[in-house]
């Protein structure tokens, strides 16, 4: 963890200005893909759930931190508004923050500040933030599901609901799409149809099921796709 107020003034010393200015830009850039909301200040106190990942320029574990907070901000979508704040860009906000060191990562929601401790690996921190996300799909069985026009249904044998279906209802963010949950075969034999455990879309008559991979963002795109709306994507 590196102290992002310490600056390498021997580089200068060495190297004379245009050479130090060189080595600068390549050595301070950490990169983020455009799915990262790139912070100039702490996240908003909204209601929404922002997992930010504290760095700083020419910090190396920062370097090798980002791919892998990346590729959680990537399986984690809906989970929170994944976010960076650079603390040699915007010193008084992590001087706020009391940072010592990065990298960091905090989860901030409803004006309170949650601290990632856990191992560094994608699948790790993307179920440490799907903890801070309830489940509002709605359960039903063939007694009391009621015909709907547009929805999307997760048939699971677990006790509990897979914290998933939360993460793709927020990714798809479309309130006329009603989010179901059931363990009951009779109501998905009554859908017309057999997979079980399975995800499947009804849009009007038409019931269809999903058949790629259970990842949020396919299973968004997949939603976007039945029902029409445009997708950067398709």
């Amino acid at each position: 963890m590196q102290n992002f107020f310490n600056f390498p003034f021997k580089l200068f010393q060495r190297f004379g200005t245009k050479m130090f200015l060189s080595l600068v830009t390549v050595a301070l850039s950490t990169t983020f893909p455009p799915n990262i909301l790139h912070l100039t200040d702490l996240p908003p106190n909204d209601g929404t759930g922002y997992f930010v990942m504290i760095h700083s320029d020419g910090c190396g574990h920062c370097d090798r931190l980002a791919p892998t907070f990346s590729k959680a901000a990537e399986l984690g979508e809906g989970f929170a508004t994944w976010a960076e704040l650079n603390c040699h860009i915007n010193q008084t906000a992590c001087k706020e923050l009391r940072i010592e060191g990065v990298p960091r990562l905090f989860y901030f929601l409803n004006g309170r500040i949650h601290v990632f401790e856990g191992m560094q690996l994608s699948r790790i921190i993307v179920n440490w933030a799907s903890n801070f996300v309830n489940n509002t799909a709605i359960e039903v069985n063939a007694e009391n599901y009621t015909e709907t026009e547009k929805a999307a249904f997760l048939f699971t044998n677990k006790p509990e609901i897979p914290k998933i279906w939360a993460g793709v209802e927020r990714a798809f963010n479309n309130s006329a799409i009603k989010f179901y949950v059931s363990r009951d075969q009779e109501l998905l034999a009554k859908l017309g149809q057999k997979t079980f455990p399975g995800v499947y879309v009804k849009n009007g008559a038409e019931v269809k099921e999903f058949t790629g991979k259970l990842q949020i963002h396919d299973l968004k795109l997949f939603l976007k796709s039945t029902f029409g709306e445009k997708s950067e994507e398709l």
